[in-house]
């Protein structure tokens, strides 16, 4: 016991030290921890609103615009946490909409993003982030 004492006299300096920097790191992980699932939720709410714009009227009732439309399935690339949503959603409206007169520009917009979503979720640096986002998840 008188060992332990000893060593802490003698140490004291450097374990007060050590102790106020692992404070230090924790407190920034719980920060930083904290700011991530801020964004989070900003990203959805932002995401759910594009999702709206595409596929809901207005609130007097009116259809969407279609330049609104097409703005929100040009957005949808920068979602990659939901580009497989993206995709489904995207792949069932062309289905849906496919026989609809007057939409062809909505329709391409929908081909070209697609396409990009594709292509990207197939690059190996979209993969590593994918990772890391389930992986920080749990």
């Amino acid at each position: 016991m008188n060992a332990i004492w000893n060593a802490l006299k003698s140490e004291g300096a450097a374990i007060g030290i050590i102790l106020t920097i692992l404070t230090a790191l924790w407190t920034a992980l719980r920060s930083l921890a904290q700011r991530r699932r801020e964004v989070q939720a900003q990203i959805f709410g932002i995401y759910h609103q594009l999702i709206q714009k595409l596929v809901s009227p207005d609130e007097k009732g009116n259809p969407p615009k279609m330049d609104v439309q097409i703005a929100a399935v040009f957005e949808l690339r920068r979602f990659p946490a939901y580009f497989d949503l993206s995709l489904d959603i995207l792949n069932g409206l062309q289905e849906l909409w496919r026989s609809e007169k007057d939409i062809k520009r909505l329709l391409d917009e929908m081909a070209g993003t697609i396409t990009e979503i594709e292509r990207k979720s197939k690059t190996k640096r979209h993969r590593i982030k994918q990772w890391f986002r389930d992986f920080a998840t749990y």
